[in-house]
């Protein structure tokens, strides 16, 4: 009799439920309620639906032991097919152990910085409107000056590393 229970091997049953996923013809018929509506799609991936008629993108995940929210998108600007592979990109760098939110805001970082010194040059240097020099923009606004010098820093820094 051991030897019976010994060599049966217990494999509970479980029962699945049927993945609903979300489709484009679904999310279009969408509309706002008075609340916040979440409609999950698989894997984290839900799309919220504001009151004023928002519908956005987010991927909820556990990183560190921390709950967190990746912000995607807007729906009509980001497909569903579109957010699908962004939320497979960073479950993949979750995997790596990298924080998606932090990879996204370094991303923007450095295009804040790079539309930072594209937008002097345009306001600054336009012959048709009255001319300043950049001396005098960053003496009247502090804000901008420390934006620039940490711009600066990085660009030495990066250099610094490459060279």
């Amino acid at each position: 009799m051991g030897d019976k229970l010994s060599q049966r091997i217990f494999v509970p049953q479980i029962v699945w439920k049927r993945l609903k996923m979300l489709t484009d013809a679904q999310i279009r018929k969408i509309k706002p309620l008075e609340k916040k509506k979440r409609y999950s799609d698989e894997k984290g991936l839900y799309l919220e639906v504001t009151p004023a008629g928002g519908k956005f993108w987010r991927l909820k995940y556990r990183f560190n032991g921390r709950e967190s929210t990746l912000t995607i998108g807007s729906y009509p600007e980001i497909s569903l097919a579109q957010a699908r592979r962004s939320r497979d990109e960073a479950r993949i760098q979750l995997y790596q152990n990298i924080d998606p939110n932090a990879v996204k805001c370094q991303r923007l970082q450095r295009i804040d910085e790079s539309t930072l010194f594209g937008m002097e040059q345009e306001i600054y240097y336009d012959k048709s409107r009255h001319r300043r020099t950049l001396q005098q923009y960053i003496e009247k606004n502090a804000d901008l000056n420390r934006l620039i010098s940490n711009a600066v820093q990085n660009l030495l820094r990066n250099f610094a590393i490459s060279a």
